[in-house]
């Protein structure tokens, strides 16, 4: 394992082993403590037994401590759970259940808290057998309250130490398991994850290298699946810009190519020919006027198009007119509609119409709109030009001309979009004109129906009549 997976199941196998060992740790004190209270609490009681009968003894009988000793070693039926001492204050043990005794000094803490006339408790190993034992003890006091001897209860911890020792030898294996578990699993959700990160990386070089026919597969449905799924829509999407940028290059090639073509043939006409043909010289400079023109236009769009993508369009703002602009646009264009038999109608308020943007540009919008118009409406159609003022400025340009198809449509605002028209132009009219639109706080739409007739709305924000500079 590398990378990402390496940390993954490393740092989630260290917090589970962390937790899990914090977990059995805490589970087997508490089983240690659990039977050692117990341990505790059966001796105490066995002692204070004992110590009761002590009390009564001399109490009543005024008996020695080494009668009162035997009378208790007498009644003593558990030598097999605990051994029971009678041991002198200086740590000699006098009298044993086990019938041992022993010059060996007892030194316990247990026992010297007794000396002291407390009752004490001890776990430790036993001196002389070197086994881990618990030992209680309680102080055995003559009339005058001095501590005379010791009653001690002593008991084995091997076997509580030995179930300990089972339940930790359990508790790790059920450990061992868990993190065996989890590593397998931990391996397989890093995997579920890493998969298809690695798809998405190797097809993303692949995307980086131009072959954008490479798709991610969607195998989950969750943030990675959405990954996925935006990089195959931007690969889609690049591919679709990528055929347009290939279809907007030989396009404007093949525009650019027909007036130079038509310009270079007829300045060598008039070259080689007869200057003193004066109707043959204008027409053909009148040819080179109009395809220089032309060119003029598609050079115009293009440094647009640049401003626009580079975010260098700057917009001289003003406070106009946009019904007078409007009358002089139509007046200019009406000879041209004019000439291909297209009618121009106009509707508009008899109010001033006052809008806050760049005249200029408006007005390349306008034109560019109209024109589309009459090149795309047949002879003796008309075009409609409405201007409303309500919330919004709007602009409604009807033609009843060849129409757009529904495919076309959603794209028609699109750079370097052309559609399956086959007239002249570069594809980016529209969406510079959507462009500038939108630069002045506005919209355009464009409704239309194949062989019916397309209108194109455009709204702008009304400006204050008080700012137009009339």
């Amino acid at each position: 394992m590398s990378g990402i997976k390496r940390r993954w199941v490393r740092n989630y196998i260290l917090i589970i082993l962390f937790i899990a060992i914090a977990v059995m740790g805490i589970f087997l004190f508490t089983i240690q403590r659990f039977y050692y209270n117990l341990a505790y609490e059966n001796l105490y009681n066995r002692m204070n037994v004992s110590a009761g009968f002590y009390t009564k003894y001399t109490e009543t009988d005024k008996l020695n401590l080494d009668e009162i000793a035997q009378l208790i070693l007498r009644d003593y039926q558990d030598s097999d759970v605990a051994e029971l001492q009678i041991i002198s204050p200086q740590g000699e043990i006098l009298y044993s259940s086990s019938g041992l005794t022993s010059k060996h000094l007892i030194e316990s803490e247990d026992f010297v808290e007794a000396i002291h006339g407390l009752q004490g408790n001890w776990v430790g190993k036993n001196a002389l057998t070197e086994e881990r034992v618990m030992g209680v003890s309680t102080p055995l006091k003559d009339d005058h309250g001095n501590v005379i001897g010791v009653l001690r209860y002593v008991t084995s911890m091997q076997q509580i130490h030995l179930l300990l020792y089972r339940f930790f030898l359990y508790s790790a294996i059920i450990l061992m398991g868990i993190i065996v578990v989890l590593l397998i699993l931990s391996v397989t959700f890093s995997r579920s994850i890493l998969t298809p990160i690695n798809e998405i990386t190797l097809a993303s070089k692949k995307m980086a290298e131009g072959n954008f026919d490479e798709k991610v597969p969607v195998i989950y449905k969750d943030e990675l699946g959405v990954l996925a799924q935006t990089l195959n829509s931007m690969a889609d999407d690049i591919q679709k810009t990528e055929r347009l940028k290939n279809d907007f290059i030989s396009s404007i090639s093949h525009e650019i190519r027909t007036p130079l073509t038509a310009v270079a043939g007829w300045a060598e006409t008039i070259l080689t020919g007869d200057l003193s043909d004066r109707d043959e010289v204008e027409k053909g400079l009148q040819v080179i006027m109009r395809e220089t023109g032309r060119l003029s236009y598609m050079v115009e769009e293009l440094l647009d198009f640049s401003r626009i993508e580079s975010g260098r369009m700057t917009l001289h703002s003003e406070v106009f007119d946009l019904r007078q602009e409007l009358s002089d646009i139509v007046e200019i264009y009406r000879a041209k509609a004019d000439k291909q038999g297209v009618r121009l109608c106009m509707e508009m308020p008899e109010s001033v119409v006052p809008v806050n943007g760049d005249t200029n540009r408006i007005r390349q919008v306008i034109i560019n709109i109209i024109d589309n118009a009459v090149k795309f409406s047949g002879e003796d159609s008309t075009i409609e030009l409405r201007l409303k003022v309500a919330e919004w400025v709007v602009l409604d340009i009807e033609d009843h001309g060849a129409g757009i198809s529904e495919e076309d449509l959603e794209n028609v605002t699109k750079k370097f979009y052309k559609g399956s028209s086959k007239r002249s132009g570069s594809g980016l009219g529209l969406a510079i004109s959507d462009e500038i639109v939108r630069l002045h706080g506005g919209e355009l739409r464009i409704m239309s129906t194949l062989d019916v007739g397309t209108t194109v709305e455009v709204l702008l924000p009304c400006a204050s009549e008080e700012k137009l500079d009339v």
